[in-house]
């Protein structure tokens, strides 16, 4: 899960650039703290900075105080570690072209790598600005994945991207200065709005498919993007859509097709596949135990970690991770052991056979 925000403020709007990134930053923040950054265009000037701190201690000297059209983020990292900033967004293009901020998971990054001729950093959103920059917007249906995304491109100045393209919420609304401002939900970007006293005079939810170009507040045009050309059943999809979806507290689902406040959208979401993907083995707290009573069956796991949820009392859960998930499952760790309502219980390694080896106290390394 990660928070995108920004605006693109009208010729004669006078709101300060700085304050109004910080109030979505802020904002946003509820949707990932490990990472945050902006970009902008200002009289001609491209610029990025990112860095491994909360949205809302993030520094914005190097933000111009006028600065007209503004993208940010906040990173719940799910590929790739905070501390390679390369990581953290906003994410570049191989020719540092486009600077673009995703909410979402792309699945199938991997493959889309071997097509394009240029090394990426780890993080799936690298992928995007890549395929944005060879072969066009239109070229996204070549990614499996879940995004909202917004970009600038420097070759095109003052000129803001916007676009959902599945499952991950987008909102955007116009002020009553002729700005035009967006972020991830509707609670988060009313929030940074009355912090404000900011008052939108439209406010609009993107469907899925759906592209925005803005330019000094004012929308230019709305395009319908190609659906996805492949999706593939090895991909856990809704083990990521908890984060991409919700908020920090982000546990609170249920079925019904709404945004709710402070939780984000809520539309994919089904009581059976929650219970299916994270209520396993409840009650097993052994910190090393057979596969044969276990459920489901993790031998095709090489990672665990067991939590308790105060809301849930002495019932225990367990979280798997695959091979390909060791930074995922790292980045979690730390996560679940800042969060206030979560106790971490104990985290370890899945041996071939399926058994569950705790490595909380032992100084194999493993990180």
């Amino acid at each position: 899960m990660c928070g995108i925000a920004g605006f693109s403020l009208s010729a004669d709007s006078k709101i300060n650039s700085r304050q109004l990134s910080n109030a979505l930053l802020t904002a946003i923040e509820d949707r990932g703290s490990m990472a945050s950054g902006f970009a902008f265009h200002h009289d001609g000037k491209h610029g990025y900075h990112s860095s491994a701190t909360p949205g809302s201690s993030l520094s914005l000297k190097f933000m111009p105080r006028k600065a007209r059209t503004v993208i940010l983020h906040t990173r719940l990292a799910t590929h790739g570690s905070v501390t390679d900033n390369r990581n953290n967004h906003p994410v570049t293009s191989p020719d540092l072209n486009i600077a673009l901020v995703h909410n979402g998971v792309i699945y199938n990054h991997e493959d889309v790598r071997r097509v394009i001729p240029t090394k990426l950093p780890p993080v799936d959103t690298s992928v995007i600005p890549a395929i944005i920059e060879r072969q066009g917007i239109q070229s996204i249906d070549q990614l499996d994945g879940d995004a909202a995304i917004a970009w600038l491109d420097q070759r095109d100045p003052h000129m803001l991207h916007l676009a959902r393209y599945q499952h991950s919420p987008l909102t955007m609304a116009h002020l009553e200065d002729g700005s035009f401002v967006f972020a991830s939900t509707e609670s988060l970007l009313w929030r940074a709005l009355i912090q404000l006293d900011l008052a939108p005079t439209w406010m609009y939810n993107a469907n899925e498919l759906e592209y925005f170009t803005i330019r000094n507040g004012v929308m230019l045009s709305k395009e319908n993007l190609p659906a996805p050309k492949y999706t593939d059943v090895r991909y856990n999809y809704n083990y990521y859509r908890h984060q991409t979806s919700g908020a920090k507290e982000g546990y609170k689902y249920d079925s019904t097709p709404e945004y709710i406040p402070g939780f984000g959208w809520t539309d994919s979401w089904d009581d059976d596949d929650w219970a299916e993907f994270y209520d396993w083995q409840a009650y097993n707290e052994a910190e090393s135990c057979p596969v044969s009573t276990l459920y489901p069956n993790p031998k095709n796991s090489s990672y665990w970690t067991m939590i308790r949820e105060e809301a849930d009392g002495a019932r225990a859960d367990y979280l798997y991770y695959n091979e390909d998930e060791r930074d995922l499952w790292r980045d979690e760790l730390f996560i679940l052991a800042t969060e206030p309502n979560v106790t971490l219980i104990d985290y370890g390694l899945v041996t071939d056979s399926g058994e569950l080896v705790s490595t909380l106290n032992d100084d194999a390394d493993i990180f």
